[in-house]
């Protein structure tokens, strides 16, 4: 369905364009997860870098970290200190003269739809779950700032995955020198 949407939004924009869903099937590992290796989008992946006949490339679950290391590195690709803090890349632009740009915009995109709503400066934000989507949203709070008593607390089913996710945006921040409010995490 959202194929549809786009390309009904692309052809009200006026834009000559079309929105295309590529499936690429995940290597999954032993305990049904995906692999970290996923050679079939590795394949899709090159093939797109090779030939980039898009305007934009948007990766999704299971895919976005494992985008973000294949492309981590290359120097025909300037990657956005967001998707390099956040260790995952959605989505890929390709712009004039053969530059591709990858970005992380999830959390952005959360961040800007919950301030639609809401005002975030000096909140108690509760996220739950310490994953992907989550990792890309409480960046992007804290890069934003709490105010002076916002709070961010992370629960996950396993409390070290959540602790692990505060340690990780201390250590960046603090080498960023910024002042990060306060984290809490627990399971």
């Amino acid at each position: 369905q959202s194929v549809n949407l786009w390309n009904e939004l692309i052809k009200a924009a006026g834009i000559n364009a079309a929105f295309f869903a590529f499936d690429v099937n995940p290597i999954l590992n032993e305990n049904g997860r995906p692999a970290s290796e996923q050679p079939n989008y590795q394949k899709f992946l090159e093939k797109v870098l090779a030939h980039p006949r898009f305007l934009v490339l948007h990766t999704t679950d299971p895919y976005k970290e494992f985008t973000y290391r294949m492309l981590k590195g290359r120097k025909d690709i300037e990657i956005s200190e967001d998707a390099e803090s956040i260790g995952a890349v959605n989505p890929i632009i390709f712009g004039k003269n053969n530059h591709i740009y990858a970005d992380n915009v999830d959390g952005y995109a959360m961040v800007k739809s919950m301030k639609l709503r809401i005002n975030l400066e000096d909140k108690k934000l509760l996220c739950i779950g310490a994953g992907g989507s989550a990792t890309a949203i409480t960046y992007e709070i804290l890069k934003n700032g709490l105010g002076e008593d916002g709070e961010l607390i992370v629960l996950n089913r396993t409390p070290e995955r959540a602790y692990e996710l505060g340690k990780r945006w201390d250590n960046l921040f603090k080498q960023r020198g910024l002042i990060r409010r306060k984290v809490i995490t627990g399971g």
